[in-house]
Order: structure tokens, then C-alpha cells, then sequence
């Protein structure tokens, strides 16, 4: 970990190994880690449950951090859970503007911020 190179991973799947140590299940991860200035790659990890911890916490889609052996990338180690929240989904332009144009219909909405909120959704387009 004193050289390895940080990075976060998103879990893409669990699997208890049927392991016990202290009575804390070992379970088999499938991560998709990410390090700056690399493309991404799938690495799997053994992680003991932390205590006070369940299985449903380590579900697909929880965001880890992690520290990467730069000479065997396929080392990498837990150190955390990461604090930023996953991208949004893109959302639908057209139902956007759709869902604007009723609010504005309804008189839920000035003109003016009719105008700029479209504005916004065709910038991002």
C-alpha cells in the first residue's frame, strides 16, 4: 500500500466465499477499478466483512476506494468506501423540455425561467 497508486472501483459483483474468519464472512469481489492515466480494467479481490457491516452493503454498484500495485495491477487492496456520489444518469432532453413546457403551461413557472431552464437543456446537448 506505502507505493501503490490510489484510484476508486465500482463493485460488479459479490460472492461469499462460504469462508468464516472471527465469524465474518469472506466474500469474493468483482471490482472495475479506475487510476488516472489508465484505461479502465476488472480485478477480483477478497474482502473480509468489516465488522458491523452486511452483505447487502457490498452490493454491485458500491464505489470503493482502492490502492493499486503499479507493478501487478491486478493487486489491489480496499482501503474505504468513496465519499463522491455516482454520476447521474443523462437525462432525456426531450422529456425535460416536455416536463418544462407543462410547468409553464400550468403557470408553475415565469417565462424568464421557462426561457433560461431551456436554455440550460439544449447547452447540454
Amino acid at each position: 500500500m506505502k507505493n501503490g497508486r490510489a484510484g476508486e472501483a465500482t463493485v460488479l459483483e459479490v460472492r461469499d466465499t462460504a469462508i468464516r474468519i472471527d465469524k465474518r464472512p469472506i466474500l469474493q469481489l468483482l471490482l472495475e477499478v479506475h487510476i488516472p492515466g489508465r484505461a479502465p480494467y476488472q480485478a477480483r479481490v477478497s474482502k473480509r466483512l468489516p465488522p458491523h457491516s452486511s452483505t447487502a452493503t457490498w452490493g454491485p454498484g458500491l464505489r470503493v476506494q482502492v490502492m493499486v500495485d503499479p507493478m501487478q495491477p491486478q493487486r489491489v487492496v480496499i482501503t474505504g468506501f468513496a465519499m463522491t456520489a455516482p454520476p447521474a444518469p443523462p437525462a432525456d432532453p426531450v422529456r425535460a423540455m416536455e416536463d418544462l413546457k407543462r410547468m409553464a403551461d400550468a403557470g408553475l413557472i415565469t417565462e424568464h425561467e421557462f426561457e433560461a431552464k431551456k436554455a440550460e437543456i439544449l447547452g447540454r446537448l
